[in-house]
């Protein structure tokens, strides 16, 4: 059966290109006939809509089409905003969900819960039938657990703290505080070709996989295992510690623009 909607998420902190992985999307879903909608806030769209309040649906939930994604890639950040919202650990439930009965946990020594089947049932009812979840491990992570319960998804890897597993990594020189600066040309690269790979993903029927470089090459691989954790970046070969940036000598017989990682 012919996919008719996919929605598409950011999740985490800001880096440069996300935006073009946004329009990469939607220019191919306009291509293909197939609607794609917005996500705003990452995660926190499907945890806090109201499906029944429009002024919900407003806030969280925008169509995408060429019109409104045409000058997107030229700014950093994210055109839909993001937020470091996981379902299966919701701290404070929204007032609409609140007395309705979810797993609860303990997320150190505070009380969580796991909306994961309110999730599903924003999903469902927004007619939801693909997913792209751009972030780094935490919202892939998630992304993950949404796989096991059924949801065709596709990941698309983001991180300033080189922490996916699977990562090759592209390194750029910036600071924390510059990460949601304009992109470069490698940012941009990158980030359309990883959404022309997601979407390729969706048309072949796959899910569960995510974007990625391995061996200096493109590829899809599975989601990164949630209980592994994150990966820690290999500060003593990426960076001189002195001089507080990347190392930058001894590169020879690695792919161009990756770290050893």
């Amino acid at each position: 059966m012919a996919i008719k909607r996919i929605g598409i998420l950011t999740g985490g902190g800001d880096v440069p290109g996300l935006n073009s992985v946004i329009k990469s999307a939607t220019y191919r879903s306009s291509e293909n006939g197939i609607e794609i909608f917005g996500l705003r806030r990452g995660w926190e769209a499907l945890t806090h809509l109201n499906f029944n309040d429009p002024t919900s649906r407003s806030q969280y939930v925008v169509q995408l089409n060429r019109e409104n994604t045409r000058t997107i890639d030229r700014r950093g950040g994210t055109m839909l905003h993001t937020s470091r919202t996981n379902p299966s650990k919701i701290q404070k439930l929204p007032a609409h969900l609140a007395g309705k009965d979810f797993p609860v946990s303990l997320d150190g020594a505070t009380k969580a819960w796991d909306v994961s089947k309110q999730v599903l049932s924003n999903l469902s009812a927004l007619g939801i039938e693909h997913l792209i979840a751009i972030g780094g491990d935490d919202t892939l992570g998630y992304a993950a657990k949404l796989n096991d319960l059924g949801v065709k998804i596709i990941g698309i890897p983001k991180t300033m703290d080189n922490d996916v597993r699977s990562e090759e990594a592209i390194a750029s020189d910036l600071t924390y505080d510059l990460r949601s600066g304009d992109p470069d040309f490698i940012d941009q690269l990158v980030a359309l070709t990883f959404g022309n790979m997601a979407f390729d993903a969706i048309l072949d029927g796959k899910t569960g996989f995510m974007s990625a470089m391995v061996n200096g090459c493109y590829d899809l691989v599975p989601f990164p295992d949630p209980r592994v954790g994150p990966r820690k970046a290999d500060v003593a070969t990426m960076y001189n510690t002195e001089r507080y940036r990347p190392i930058y000598v001894n590169k020879r017989g690695l792919p161009i623009f990756l770290s050893r990682a």
